[in-house]
């Protein structure tokens, strides 16, 4: 009986304990985060507790969506990641020549306005990173966005990474998309 009973408080003592601890990340130490791989990309993101991830939406091989700040919400800020296999020895600079073409997005967007070009160092490699904003696309939706673009070349791979927010929410936003953008892993 004693057994029994010890066996339970130390059962009741671990649980407590486990409780107690923080959401966190095993190999960032990010509080209240969580690890994201995808088998079918190979692609491994540390995203904040509540992101939801879809692979192969809309022309992406994988999105994730911020939760909704508020139920009136009508957009989700998101990540998303376009993976470019096979580029033979291509640069990152003419990768990113031929990928980042603001003519196409001039006509695609209203009020498009490329606001930045800058080389960023992320864990996977050095990248070109493009800050833009415009008011949705001219056939669907007039929001405000802002977008952090990642252009990236690693063993022959090319990966566009796109962070996706209403512009007025972007500084909320911007220490996120920059903090799982610096730790992506291909």
């Amino acid at each position: 009986m004693n057994s029994i009973r010890s066996l339970y408080c130390i059962l009741l003592s671990l649980s407590l304990t486990f409780a107690c601890i923080p959401a966190c990340d095993l190999e960032s130490g990010e509080r209240g985060s969580r690890n994201y791989s995808s088998k079918a990309t190979g692609v491994k993101l540390n995203l904040p507790a509540g992101w939801e991830v879809r692979e192969n939406y809309q022309g992406a091989n994988l999105f994730a969506f911020a939760p909704k700040d508020d139920p009136k919400d009508q957009f989700h800020e998101n990540i998303n990641v376009m993976i470019y296999p096979d580029l033979k020895k291509e640069t990152l600079q003419q990768f990113f020549e031929r990928e980042y073409m603001p003519h196409q997005l001039e006509a695609r967007y209203n009020d498009y306005e490329l606001l930045d070009v800058t080389d960023k160092s992320l864990s996977a490699g050095i990248a070109k990173r493009v800050v833009h904003k415009h008011v949705g696309a001219k056939s669907k939706q007039y929001r405000p966005l802002k977008q952090i673009t990642y252009f990236l070349v690693t063993r022959n791979t090319g990966y566009i990474i796109t962070c996706t927010a209403e512009e007025k929410r972007f500084s909320k936003y911007q220490p996120t998309f920059d903090r799982i953008c610096a730790n992506f892993k291909p």
